[in-house]
């Protein structure tokens, strides 16, 4: 499939800033036509974040889920009023994580039947 030449692939991470204390999340755009020149997702540096935390010294992200979060555009910090963290992972073992008939869980994820989607295939 031929793709424009201002498609971006997208990759995230959140991962845990030392330097700042806090919970970072990090994501650089790829350029599918160029990926042979931009860094990947591995090897960004988690201090170099889109988003961050309160200071957290918890190594469970999940603590931070009520504590407030803000996102960084240059000098600018907002707080994040929306944000919800969540685990959405899944187990072989949990059988009706995934909308029953909609979805299969694999990988502690759930793979979708077509025509379905998000992150439960809770949606047509």
């Amino acid at each position: 499939e031929r793709r424009p030449n201002n498609v971006y692939d997208r990759s995230a991470k959140l991962s845990y800033c030392a330097n700042q204390r806090a919970w970072t999340l990090t994501y650089v755009e790829e350029n599918i036509h160029d990926r042979d020149n931009n860094i990947t997702i591995e090897e960004q540096d988690p201090c170099s974040f889109k988003a961050v935390s309160s200071e957290s010294i918890s190594f469970d992200i999940l603590d931070t889920a009520d504590s407030q979060w803000y996102s960084v555009a240059g000098a600018i910090t907002v707080p994040l009023n929306h944000l919800r963290l969540q685990c959405y992972d899944c187990s072989n073992t949990l059988d009706d994580f995934c909308a029953p008939g909609q979805g299969t869980c694999v990988a502690n994820r759930c793979v979708c039947n077509d025509g379905w989607y998000g992150l439960r295939c809770e949606f047509r």
